[in-house]
């Protein structure tokens, strides 16, 4: 084989590998996933409710009830509270210093991927984005677009010409 050959090899191999790679490392869902995702409610959320459980990743479906300010510190935070079909509340904290922001309203049926953190008012899920350090990482779904980051850190925009308050966000569903 010549050299161009062995290099057109080489760099096939490593396109592949590349694409493999960001595939296996996307935590974002593919729109069935999501569809499916929706139906949980907040089963697990009211599970380590009970038993005080922190540090739990889980996945809610619930409704936005009220919209709280950002929070400004080291990072910025975009805050809502979600309430279950139950009654219990969720305190929603989504970093958008790494993340989206999600443009929710109050009556929104959210799907939120994240980390759950017990405390006497219901919780909160944290960790609603990617993880820079390429471990498991949230999102949150919001009338068929899932918000999150990629892992190269870049945003996602699959749907380029629709944008919502200049967030890009993957289409789910061909949207």
């Amino acid at each position: 084989m010549s050299r161009w050959g062995v290099a057109v090899v080489v760099i096939l191999g490593v396109v592949v590998g590349l694409a493999v790679y960001l595939r296996t490392h996307e935590s974002r869902p593919t729109a069935e996933q999501a569809r499916r995702l929706s139906a949980v409610g907040c089963r697990a959320a009211q599970a380590a409710f009970a038993v005080h459980a922190s540090g739990r990743w889980l996945t809610v479906h619930a409704t936005v009830s009220r919209l709280l300010p950002d929070s400004d510190g080291r990072y910025r935070h975009q805050r809502f509270i979600v309430r279950c079909r139950s009654g219990q509340t969720l305190l929603i904290v989504n970093d958008i210093s790494i993340g989206q922001r999600v443009p929710v309203a109050r009556g929104d049926a959210v799907t939120v991927r994240g980390q759950y953190v017990w405390d006497a008012e219901g919780g909160l899920i944290h960790f609603t984005h990617h993880d820079p350090a390429g471990g498991t990482g949230g999102w949150i779904l919001r009338h068929g677009r899932v918000y999150a980051v990629g892992s190269s850190g870049a945003a996602v925009d699959n749907c380029p010409d629709k944008e919502v308050d200049n967030a890009p966000a993957l289409c789910i569903g061909g949207a």
